[in-house]
């Protein structure tokens, strides 16, 4: 079940945007979409092209293995999800994806993930560390927040884009 609520809340996203939905939320608004879906194969497409891309980035890393890293934390898949999406309705020519995306959501999960980074003051940081811990901080408390996952996407946005060093 928990699959299906989070291919309803990838689809939520693009239709509606970043939002925090309760599971009663969640079961009207599918409840509604049954009837009618005024946009529905507008964003079955959209949802097929991220997926599109998200795979495009795997195959093109298959030497990382992006699959085995934080990115099957449903937190981190949305976050990315959301990133691709947003980045995709911004460029009119699609996105252009290379094996730089995969290595640079690589190294920077992998930061994510460095527990000694996240005992550490701020202070003593790199930007690139500051958005690292950013991040994590926005998965530890409450992933589910509107405000939390908006902070995960603009953050997997700027490293996809390799504007963080």
């Amino acid at each position: 079940m928990k699959d299906v609520e989070m291919v309803a809340q990838l689809l939520l996203f693009l239709e509606d945007g970043v939002r925090a939905y309760s599971q009663e939320y969640l079961d009207k608004a599918f409840s509604d979409r049954d009837i009618n879906w005024e946009v529905k194969e507008e964003i079955e497409n959209e949802f097929r092209n991220t997926v599109k891309y998200i795979k495009e980035i795997l195959d093109l890393s298959q030497d990382i293995n992006l699959s085995k890293t934080r990115l099957k934390n449903q937190a981190d898949f949305y976050s990315l999800f959301g990133a691709i999406a947003e980045l995709n309705r911004e460029n009119d020519n699609g996105l252009m994806i290379s094996k730089d995306i995969g290595e640079r959501i690589n190294s920077f999960l992998k930061i994510v993930g460095d527990s000694e980074l996240q005992n550490q003051s701020k202070d003593s940081l790199t930007d690139y560390q500051k958005n690292a811990l950013d991040y994590y901080d926005a998965v530890k408390f409450s992933f589910t927040d509107a405000g939390t996952r908006k902070i995960r996407i603009r953050i997997m946005k700027s490293v996809i884009q390799g504007n963080l060093n």
